[in-house]
């Protein structure tokens, strides 16, 4: 399932991101990010739900799936990046809690390791 896949690739990412920190590779850390962020979740990710959710035969319930598992990606995406940019991570974090898709602030939230 490509959903699971997605998820697991997302934490083992957190933990190999959390692993440089904990080393002080902070470089090394905010490059896996950027590869990570740009090459995984919008090149090819976005990509697949953009189609997924386009496609006539999809269903209503199938597209919200699809649309709220690519906000959790998105989501655990930015408690990855905050630590490198948190004013970045912080402000997009507040447009989803205006939308009611988040809650309090990024810095209280669990990274999901």
């Amino acid at each position: 399932d490509q959903s699971l896949d997605r998820v697991k690739a997302t934490r083992e990412h957190s933990k190999i991101v959390s692993e440089y920190i904990e080393r002080y590779q902070f470089n090394l850390g905010a490059e896996a990010i950027r590869e990570f962020f740009w090459h995984s979740l919008c090149d090819i990710w976005i990509e697949e739900v953009k189609d997924e959710t386009q496609d006539k035969e999809v269903g209503t319930d199938i597209r919200i799936q699809k649309l709220a598992e690519l906000l959790y990606l998105l989501k655990e995406n930015l408690k990855i990046m905050h630590p490198f940019v948190p004013f970045v991570t912080e402000a997009v974090w507040q447009e989803l809690v205006k939308l009611g898709l988040a809650k309090n602030t990024l810095m209280e939230q669990q990274i999901g390791i």
